[in-house]
């Protein structure tokens, strides 16, 4: 396995420790020397887990039905270490509706940060558009660095 997909690997390990269940993840890619990640799962799944980890994630505000949680995961692509001091921001597009922009929050569990929020994934607009901002402080070149994703829920493939 080369190194690339063991990262993937360990993204949908973290990703499954994190939601207690399996994520929907898609392929990786690298931008200016980070491996992004990123996996979609039902909102239901993480609240419950975010009311035992830090009840104070994403505000506190718990989604109702239909949302999904976005989780993304920034590697350093020469160490493989989790970037943690990032600012990720995620434009969300659904097919035919308006992009939703959100700022991902950190997420700490196990001493590994990932980044997340909630977004609204409506199952008949799909295949959405997934952009990431990532910023880092102290890196001018390139910043922020954008990386798109094509994300298709697995009941719509």
């Amino acid at each position: 396995m080369d190194s690339h997909n063991r990262r993937f690997f360990s993204f949908l390990i973290l990703s499954g420790i994190l939601l207690g269940s399996a994520a929907a993840a898609g392929p990786g890619k690298t931008v200016n020397g980070m491996d992004v990640f990123y996996g979609v799962v039902p909102a239901e799944l993480i609240k419950n887990q975010a009311d035992v980890h830090d009840p104070k994630m994403h505000g506190g505000k718990r989604p109702g039905g239909g949302v999904q949680h976005l989780v993304v995961s920034v590697l350093d692509s020469t160490t493989g270490k989790h970037i943690g001091d990032a600012t990720v921001i995620a434009i969300v597009t659904p097919l035919g509706l308006a992009s939703q922009e959100k700022r991902l929050d950190p997420m700490e569990i196990n001493q590994t940060v990932t980044y997340g929020n909630f977004f609204d994934f409506p199952p008949s607009s799909a295949p959405f558009r997934i952009v990431l901002k990532i910023a880092r402080p102290n890196i001018p070149t390139h910043n922020p660095s954008t990386v798109e994703f094509e994300y298709t829920p697995p009941g719509n493939r």
